[in-house]
């Protein structure tokens, strides 16, 4: 897991934030596993023309089966999905970058919803402050 400030500065930056129709689920046998998910835009609350409503899209999704006892998951910042729950799922929210169709979800923010909405459910990352400017300064040296 990532400090939650990484997760909202992914929202904020992506290219597009709306609300897709699932279409197909790549099938595995194995978790945990990247999955390809192949989606139609529905609502749409940013992005540029190309992400328009009926436009199909295709990222990956990364999925555990939900089972503990069977499953190490792996250390790091990845957030997970359960893959029945997404097997089950009619629609996500989700932050894209790309060019459709070739996409992918920025940081993992994606969450299934039960239904469209007209407005947001996820937080498009205004509401999660910044670290602080010294935090972000050692941030910006320990990459060096």
């Amino acid at each position: 897991m990532l400090q939650p400030w990484r997760y909202a500065e992914a929202r904020r930056q992506a290219t597009f934030h709306g609300q897709v129709r699932i279409l197909n689920v790549e099938m595995t046998e194995r978790t945990p596993a990247q999955v390809r998910v192949d989606a139609e835009i529905c609502r749409k609350f940013r992005g540029p023309e190309s992400f328009r409503v009926g436009v199909i899209v295709s990222f990956a999704v990364s999925v555990l089966s939900g089972d503990e006892r069977r499953e190490i998951v792996p250390i790091g910042g990845t957030r997970w999905t359960n893959y029945g729950d997404l097997l089950r799922a009619k629609y996500l929210e989700l932050f894209l970058d790309g060019e459709p169709p070739a996409c992918q979800i920025a940081l993992w923010q994606s969450a299934i919803i039960s239904a469209l909405t007209s407005q947001p459910t996820l937080d498009a990352g205004s509401s999660i402050q910044q670290p602080p400017r010294r935090m972000l300064e050692w941030f910006r040296w320990k990459k060096q």
